[in-house]
């Protein structure tokens, strides 16, 4: 009897499992010379910019429930305090990702001085770029995923980073 219900529980939990949302975050892009159509700013010249456009894709079998979307870029280096400001996509809040769905595109921008601009053509210099996605499943579970990349100057193609509290990447 005892065997039994250790199979029936373990069983369940195998379900939930399989059953439950996994958002994951997917690069789109990432480019040191954006358009005014990838910046959302038709006609508006750039210059000097970063541009990350990413999203996150529900790979799970149930609908996720986005709680909070936050993300940021930063440079030279990574410290405690790099991502202590990031900003939260209020777009997200109360967004539902079906099964095999992902959000719209998320955009998150960085200007540089012309100084900071020359020293990432020159030398490469590093720049990282962090997101945290919390999001419940139809029954009120909570789970995050939380991204950090160290993205390569100047040809925009990321290297998972493990550095810190505020640079790692896992999923609950």
């Amino acid at each position: 009897m005892r065997a039994q219900l250790d199979e029936m529980r373990s069983a369940a939990v195998q379900t939930a499992r399989a059953s439950r949302p996994y958002l994951l975050f997917e690069s789109v892009a990432m480019t040191f010379n954006p358009t005014a159509e990838q910046m959302g700013l038709p006609g508006v010249p750039v210059q000097r910019q970063f541009l990350a456009l990413f999203k996150f894709t529900n790979y799970g079998a149930t609908p996720a429930i986005i709680e909070k979307e936050s993300h940021a870029v930063a440079f030279p280096k990574l410290d405690k305090f790099s991502f202590s400001n990031m900003k939260d996509n209020i777009y997200a809040l109360d967004y539902i990702i079906g099964s095999q769905k992902s959000t719209n595109l998320i955009r998150e921008w960085q200007g540089f001085s012309l100084e900071t601009w020359e020293t990432f053509n020159g030398s490469g210099g590093n720049l990282y770029l962090s997101a945290i996605v919390i999001y419940q499943d139809v029954f009120g579970n909570r789970y995050e995923t939380h991204v950090c990349f160290q993205v390569d100057v100047p040809f925009g193609t990321l290297t998972p980073r493990e550095n810190g509290a505020n640079c790692t990447n896992k999923r609950t």
